[in-house]
């Protein structure tokens, strides 16, 4: 679905859908989609990564963000121990030191799974809170909730 807000900005803290993303693909640092090749699952990208499941849309004008992404372990909880610059520089960047992607798949609301730690290609480390998912589905009606977190 060309509308939905799937793609993400930390600059500007703000979600970009394949229409309005064009313009503004030197921002966005990552997309998500619900991957059907295998895993069945939600998943987040950066744009540098292609994504088969996305040969629908032309992305060859837009600016293809390198942002490194890594689950997280379960001991970092993102509302307790993100609090500041310095707890992300500590607790997600120290924690990509290796093990990281283009692609995070099988992200769910568990813990675990559910906080994504990321490095943007202009250096910034944070992390991604997966709050809610309202179904495991393709579907346009696929919904999920997210917090972000960034170094300022």
């Amino acid at each position: 679905n060309k509308t939905n807000q799937s793609f993400y900005s930390v600059a500007d803290g703000k979600t970009y859908s394949y229409t309005t993303g064009a313009a503004n693909s030197a921002a966005i640092d990552f997309g998500y989609y619900f991957d059907i090749s295998g895993s069945n699952a939600h998943c987040f990208y950066a744009l540098n990564s292609a994504q088969p499941q996305l040969s629908f849309y032309d992305f060859t004008s837009w600016t293809k963000n390198a942002t490194l992404l890594k689950k997280m372990p379960n001991t970092i909880n993102f509302v307790t121990n993100l609090r500041s610059s310095g707890a992300i520089n500590t607790l997600i960047k120290g924690n990509m030191t290796s093990g990281t992607s283009s692609k995070v798949t099988a992200v769910t609301t568990s813990a675990g799974s559910n906080v994504i730690g990321f490095k943007t290609a202009s250096g910034k480390y944070g992390a991604i809170l997966v709050r809610y998912t309202n179904q495991n589905s393709a579907a346009k009606e696929t919904a999920i909730e997210v917090d972000v977190k960034v170094q300022k």
